[in-house]
């Protein structure tokens, strides 16, 4: 909200008490009337952002109309207005010169209004991420598309020098940011930049209401209705096809690495308008935005997977003698391997379950491989990993009377994506499946108690969660040949992380589920007295987090050369052994991870 205040005096500059002071919101129609005190002061506190005309009337005067007045997030502005003698039936009109400088306040800030908004281009589509607007501001993710789902990466900046991710984010003055994170706070929601009225980021020395921040306050103003129905609706797109590929790529016979990424979506706003039932035009409005995201982030990838050969246990392609780690006998006290013949592994001392996990590598596909080592750089693939999000928020605006303005806001959403990924198929590493679902609601009122009295009070709740899974989660680990009595130590079924020296690995994503809730209450009173204002209240903050991260919920298992080196067990040769018999051999190391879940309230 927004503070416009000033004196009211007479030509000879001294104070007309008892004038009155109209404030009229020009989009709206919405006024609010106060009269000035024995000084000729006037204040009007907890006022929307927007454009504004400003009548004053007093006896013995001309009416003087101000138009121009353009209010923005946490203003605290200066007006003073000279009323020329004559009769209140005569008016003046003329154009508001509003002082930008404000001595009421002690914090500095920078204001993104919707001008700034629809003509900069917005890289990411995310509000949050025009903090970099801002003087002061040092990103630590310069390089990256910041989009509406990135909650880390819309939060990782720091202002005037203070501690990285350690601001508070506020959507219309109620809180906005759930603990995802066991001490890592988010801001859950990311609005669209179509519904964002004004964006202010606030550092310096900070009003005492926004004491939790540790450094800087960003506050983002939600689009209201206005007496006109107005609407858009719009696309942004890139996409591969329009791009030229790149030059090493190109020269290895590579196709571009395809992507695509489209936003979309619609507002309307409005009176609140049922023929023949209700007009809510000076009174009643609404605003609606949704938006979706599709994108298909290009990858490509050049890695080292098993050869047909080698799928069968026939290692002769690998220059490197390769040894029986179950074979080891004593030689004059030292632990001897015998080597496999020919560097073959015979079906019968083939782990089975290493053999069953051989079919989910994919088949090589790149023919121009060194003959000497028809593993290195065998398999090439270039596709998109998806990014799919929807958002929307509803606003309504309400004057219940003269005196009593109130509004209620609902905002529910959710996002989906896969990390990047060697190959297409269930075991692949990475490519964990993340839903970041979150959902708002927050009522706000403010009550004129008197001309020079207004209470605020907002109630809020936020919603947010970061749920990761591994691709291949629900796996059936018997297929590959496990025994229950493993099934039942593992915490999520999924196909297994496998290391293997030399070759592309398998699997490898955690499991991860980080709900968090907050709900917050905040009321303030502030009086007029004489040229004093004074500002008391309070915030209440119910923080929950619920917290339980498992890096390799199916185990871990590494193969590296030593397991098939030789001929000593001990201390193996250098240039003997291989990661992928060590594997089909069933000798590695190996574990389970058990982890706890925590649950915090603050």
């Amino acid at each position: 909200r927004a503070t416009l205040q000033g004196n009211v005096v007479d030509p000879s500059q001294a104070g007309i008490p008892g004038a009155t002071v109209i404030l009229r919101n020009v989009e709206t129609g919405i006024e609010r009337s106060v009269r000035t005190d024995e000084t000729g002061h006037y204040i009007f506190q907890y006022v929307m952002p927007g454009r504004y005309n400003l009548t004053v009337q007093a006896p013995g005067f001309k009416t003087t109309v101000r138009s121009g007045i353009t209010l923005s997030l946490n203003d605290n502005l200066r007006l003073d207005v000279e009323l020329p003698l004559g009769e209140t039936t005569e008016t003046i009109s003329v154009v508001a010169e509003v002082s930008v400088v404000q001595p009421q306040t002690s914090s500095l800030g920078s204001v993104v209004n919707r001008q700034i908004i629809e003509t900069l281009p917005l890289k990411g589509h995310s509000s949050l991420f025009m903090f970099n607007l801002v003087t002061g501001v040092v990103n630590n993710r310069y390089w990256e598309d910041a989009r509406p789902s990135d909650t880390g990466t819309n939060v990782l900046f720091t202002a005037n020098g203070s501690p990285v991710a350690t601001g508070d984010v506020a959507v219309d003055g109620a809180a906005n940011m759930v603990n995802v994170g066991r001490g890592l706070n988010l801001s859950a929601w990311v609005p669209s930049t179509e519904s964002v009225a004004e964006f202010k980021l606030q550092m310096g020395t900070l009003p005492a209401e926004y004491g939790r921040s540790g450094g800087a306050f960003t506050n983002i103003v939600i689009k209201s209705g206005t007496n006109e129905l107005h609407g858009s609706l719009y696309e942004y797109f890139r996409n591969s096809a329009l791009d030229a590929n790149q030059f090493f790529p190109r020269g290895r016979g590579q196709k571009l690495t395809p992507y695509g990424i489209n936003v979309f979506g619609f507002s309307l706003g409005g009176p609140v308008y049922l023929p023949k039932l209700y007009d809510g035009r000076n009174r009643t409005f609404f605003f609606l935005n949704y938006e979706g995201g599709r994108e298909g982030n290009g990858q490509s990838r050049t890695t080292n997977v098993p050869t047909p050969k080698m799928r069968r246990g026939d290692f002769s392609e690998v220059a490197a003698r390769i040894y029986d780690p179950f074979s080891v006998r004593l030689v004059d006290g030292a632990p001897i391997r015998d080597p496999y013949p020919n560097n073959i592994i015979p079906e019968s001392l083939q782990d089975p379950v290493a053999r069953n996990m051989m079919k989910y590598w994919p088949e090589p596909n790149n023919p121009n491989v060194n003959p000497a080592t028809p593993w290195v750089q065998n398999f090439v693939q270039g596709s998109k990993w998806p990014h799919t999000r929807d958002g929307g928020v509803l606003k309504i605006d309400h004057q219940l009377t003269a005196k009593h303005q109130t509004y209620l806001r609902f905002n529910k959403g959710d996002a989906f994506f896969n990390f990047n990924y060697d190959f297409d198929g269930i075991a692949t590493p990475g490519r964990n499946v993340v839903n970041r679902p979150y959902s708002g609601l927050t009522l706000s009122d403010t009550y004129l108690v008197s001309p020079r009295t207004v209470l605020d009070t907002r109630l809020a709740y936020t919603f947010g969660k970061e749920q990761q899974r591994p691709y291949s989660y629900g796996f059936d680990l018997a297929s590959l040949g496990y025994s229950p009595s493993f099934i039942r130590m593992v915490q999520a079924a999924a196909f297994p992380t496998i290391r293997i020296t030399g070759i592309q690995g398998l699997a490898g994503s955690g499991y991860r589920e980080q709900p968090g809730y907050t709900y917050s209450l905040q009321s303030s009173l502030s009086t007029q007295r004489d040229r004093h204002l004074w500002k008391t209240g309070g915030e209440v903050r119910l923080v929950r987090g619920n917290f339980f991260n498992n890096s390799n919920p199916s185990g871990f298992f590494s193969f590296g050369v030593t397991q098939t080196g030789g001929p000593r067990a001990d201390t193996p040769a250098s240039g003997t052994g291989f990661g992928l018999a060590s594997f089909l051999a069933g000798y590695g190391t190996g574990s389970i991870d058990f982890a706890n879940g925590v649950s915090i309230q603050n």
